[in-house]
């Protein structure tokens, strides 16, 4: 059964801003929103919500759904080449997963209940993902986030 709450609701809602946060970094997004990009982020946060409130019980769903959405989005956004989109994001789904791992080991070492460590678990990451995204926006020299070159 998926018991989806309202924190579950607001910590997706805070994860697309960090996603949208990130995005932005790279090349110059769209000020309009198309009906594909709307529907693809609706459906993002409809996945992110699910997950939630399963509790991530299937990492493997989860990872591959976030890359999936992800690269969506932000080959939407910014309308570069698919190995670029998968690129960038996989870099990002990467990061963000260290930062999980390492918060929720760190927090279950200090605490017992697995079910509060999981809610806090998950803001927290978001915090410090949200701070090394905007850290990375403004210390990042000009010009240095265009697409990288990819030859396969």
């Amino acid at each position: 059964m998926v018991d989806i709450t309202i924190t579950d609701i607001l910590l997706a809602l805070f994860m697309a801003r960090i996603i949208h946060a990130y995005i932005s970094l790279f090349g110059k997004p769209q000020q309009s929103h198309s009906v594909w990009q709307t529907a693809l982020w609706i459906a993002y946060l409809c996945f992110e919500s699910l997950i939630f409130g399963l509790d991530s019980s299937y990492p493997l769903v989860t990872l591959t759904g976030n890359i999936l959405f992800m690269t969506l989005l932000y080959r939407a956004a910014n309308g570069t080449d698919l190995k670029t989109s998968v690129f960038h994001m996989g870099v990002f789904c990467t990061a963000w997963m260290a930062i999980e791992v390492a918060t929720h080991s760190f927090l279950l070492f200090v605490t017992v209940d697995t079910k509060a460590t999981y809610t806090l678990g998950r803001a927290i990451t978001q915090l410090i993902t949200y701070i090394a995204v905007q850290a990375y926006g403004r210390f990042m020299p000009k010009g240095k986030a265009a697409p990288l070159p990819l030859r396969c």
